[in-house]
């Protein structure tokens, strides 16, 4: 996993920019899978479904350990077990589409 993001960036930016996906590009290979989180920050567009739906089924008390919440206040940002339990929904997604296989993706 690598991060390229510049703060502000936006799904806006990655459609108007091009030259972005430039950076990928160089560490993909024909056959490979690239996942691209947007909208982390966009307020004009909804990627959730699939979080969202973690979230309230955890309720407000358990949610928090998603989150930086209890670290430093910041629930905008996940920690290492939020970004691990948001994961297995995509990759079960992913499997399910026959994208990735599970011994691949676990």
């Amino acid at each position: 996993m690598s991060d390229y993001a510049d703060g502000g960036e936006s799904t806006q930016t990655f459609l108007d920019r091009p030259e972005l996906f430039d950076t990928l590009e160089t560490h993909i290979h024909r056959g490979d899978l690239a996942l691209i989180q947007l909208a982390h920050n966009d307020k004009t567009t909804t990627l959730t479904a699939l979080t969202g739906e973690l979230v309230e089924g955890l309720g407000v008390t358990a949610s928090r350990d998603l989150s930086l919440t209890n670290v430093n206040g910041d629930n905008a940002h996940t920690s290492v077990h939020g970004a691990r339990t948001f994961a297995g929904p995509v990759v079960a997604d992913l499997e399910s589409q026959d994208l990735v296989h599970a011994r691949v993706a676990r």
